[in-house]
C-alpha cells in the first residue's frame, strides 16, 4: 500500500493483515485543496487452492487530523504583529520608512541588502542580527530565521531612512 498526498508519497507498508487495520502517516500539508491517493501493490490472488484465496484490499475510511499549532514566522519572538513583504522582480525597497519603528518579514530568499539614512542611535536588524546602514551593501548577508527574515528598526530620524533586499 502507498499513500500519496498531491502525487508526493508520505508512507508505504506491506500489508499482510487479514482485518482492518489501522495505519498512520504524518506530513506537512500546504494550505488548500489536496488529493490523498492510496495505491494497493500487493494484492493477493492464489487459484491453485480450493476453494481459491482471494485477498483484496478494501479502503474503509480516511482520517485527516490538523495541528493547532502555527509554525514560528521569520518575526517570532522578535517584534510583535510583522508586516508582511513581498516582491516581483529581483529586489524590494522599502521606501521611506518614517520615524517609527519598523517590523516587516518575508518567506522570499534574500541574498545580501543595504540600508541607509539612519540618524545615530538608530538601528536596523535582520533576524535580529544589526547591520550598518551607511548605503553599501552589507558585509555578511542574512541567514534565514523560521524560513524567512524578519528586518526591524529602531525608532529614529530620519523619516527618509530605507533598507533594500535582494
Amino acid at each position: 500500500m502507498v499513500v500519496s498526498v498531491d502525487s508526493q508519497v508520505i508512507g508505504s507498508a506491506f500489508v499482510s493483515a487479514t482485518t482492518y487495520t489501522d495505519y498512520s502517516y504524518t506530513f506537512e500539508a500546504a494550505a488548500g485543496i489536496q488529493e490523498i491517493r492510496v495505491t494497493f501493490g500487493n494484492d493477493y490472488y492464489n487459484g491453485n487452492t480450493n476453494p481459491p484465496e482471494d485477498r483484496n484490499l478494501w479502503l474503509d475510511s480516511i482520517g485527516v487530523e490538523c495541528a493547532d499549532e502555527v509554525p514560528p514566522g521569520p518575526c517570532d519572538g522578535l517584534c510583535a504583529n510583522p508586516e508582511y513583504m513581498s516582491w516581483s522582480g529581483s529586489s524590494y525597497n522599502s521606501g521611506n520608512l518614517g520615524t517609527g519603528a519598523v517590523c516587516r518579514e518575508t518567506l522570499q530568499p534574500v541574498a545580501n541588502g543595504n540600508c541607509g539614512n539612519f540618524a545615530g542611535g538608530r538601528q536596523l536588524l535582520v533576524n535580529g542580527v544589526q547591520k550598518v546602514c551607511s548605503g553599501a551593501n552589507w558585509l555578511t548577508p542574512p541567514t534565514p530565521r523560521n524560513g524567512g527574515y524578519c528586518i526591524q528598526t529602531t525608532a529614529g530620524n530620519h523619516s527618509y531612512a530605507y533598507f533594500a533586499l535582494w
